[in-house]
């Protein structure tokens, strides 16, 4: 009895064995558990903007985060995109909203599907009267994933970056150098970046290539665009343009038998006067006092076919300076979606920038019950009239 009842157990323990040692040399081949995104934090910022904290959890360098707004018990749709930060707290930023009540949730994609927040963050309101209502449906924002010097004359910028099919009509390259102000460089169509038909489902990673730049700085933005407005990606790394061979090359140059021989009668002849310097407004644009868009106001509206005479370049030698009339210069884009030059340009001198303007300093609003004025007639003034609920109050009815 005693020995039927050993051989039983060793049966049953190498059972055991058995089947442990199965699940310890599979379970290396079990998919691992998938940590969704969580948010850590929603709150207003600048009364009119809301940053939402967050950590993905991601691992795959090739997956893409992103976020989600709902308004109100709406219905939620993906508003903005980032590159994976694993482990690292990172953040959104939802700008210009109108007042309402926001929620937001945080999700990402891969090779193996999509993972969201496990909820919504807590209800966020806006009281400030800020961005325009009903919220339009906007493009998601690109990712420049890589900017690096290229070209066999190291003349060449190239930018990749990740552009989203869904709401996108089209998408336009900016420039800046040396620091001065991003300035739009291409204008390129869905199909020129996705391709036809489109090379990826949900979004298109291409490498655009800016060839022919000079020595300095340079930083890009990528924007897509469609007819509620442009969404704009970061700024690049900073692209170094180092001491290149960019000049143009030369040629018909002279052989040596050609210099070697002998010129019978020498006729010196006069050299030709070199062409003006002019430029050409290839669309309708604005003609301002200094070398920026946002900060210098306009001298005038011209129409496109307008030609005015180059005088010289701005510090950044990214405007030209052009004659207006005697004594009335203007400064223009260089852009080649703005200008067009014709004659001989090569030569045209820096010109020292004019001081920027002065900023405007707002004149305050006294509201009707702290002005010190009976505004109603009734013989009450300010807090004193029944009509006042405040200082800012501003009708004393």
């Amino acid at each position: 009895m005693i020995k039927d009842y050993w051989i039983f157990l060793k049966r049953w323990t190498g059972m055991l064995f058995c089947l442990a040692l199965i699940f310890a040399l599979t379970s290396c081949n079990l998919p691992s558990k998938v940590v969704t995104p969580e948010i850590i934090s929603a709150v207003v910022e600048n009364n009119c903007n809301i940053r939402i904290d967050y950590v993905d959890h991601v691992k795959d360098v090739n997956a893409v985060v992103f976020l989600k707004r709902q308004v109100g018990n709406a219905s939620s749709d993906p508003i903005k995109v980032a590159d994976p930060h694993g482990e690292q707290t990172a953040s959104f930023l939802d700008e210009a909203l109108p007042a309402g009540v926001y929620s937001y949730r945080v999700g990402y994609f891969d090779a193996n599907g999509s993972y969201y927040s496990q909820q919504y963050s807590a209800p966020v309101t806006l009281d400030a009267i800020c961005g325009t209502t009903p919220l339009v449906s906007m493009p998601l924002n690109p990712i420049i994933t890589r900017a690096d010097v290229g070209g066999i004359d190291s003349c060449t910028a190239q930018i990749t970056a990740k552009v989203f099919t869904d709401r996108t009509d089209g998408v336009r390259i900016y420039r800046s150098n040396s620091g001065a102000e991003y300035l739009e460089i291409d204008d390129l169509s869905p199909a020129e970046w996705f391709g036809d038909p489109p090379t990826g489902f949900i979004f298109s990673v291409k490498t655009y290539a800016d060839p022919n730049l000079l020595k300095g700085t340079y930083l890009y933005k990528i924007s897509a665009y469609n007819v509620n407005g442009e969404s704009f990606s970061d700024p690049s790394a900073e692209v170094l343009i180092p001491e290149t061979n960019c000049a143009p090359k030369l040629e018909n140059v002279p052989t040596i038998a050609s210099l070697l021989s002998v010129t019978p009668t020498a006729v010196a002849l006069p050299e030709p006067k070199p062409e003006p310097c002019i430029w050409e407004a290839v669309v309708n644009v604005f003609v301002r006092e200094g070398p920026s868009a946002s900060l210098y106001p306009d001298i005038t509206g011209v129409v496109k076919g307008t030609q005015f005479p180059i005088v010289g370049q701005s510090g950044d030698g990214q405007f030209w300076v052009v004659e207006v009339k005697a004594g009335l210069n203007g400064y223009v884009p260089k852009a080649e979606k703005f200008s067009r030059t014709s004659g001989d340009c090569s030569n045209a001198p820096t010109i020292q920038d004019p001081p920027l303007p002065p900023t405007a300093v707002p004149t305050p609003v006294i509201a009707q019950c702290g002005d010190g004025i009976d505004n109603d007639g009734d013989g009450n003034v300010d807090m004193r009239d029944r009509g006042c609920t405040g200082l800012d109050d501003n009708s004393e009815n």
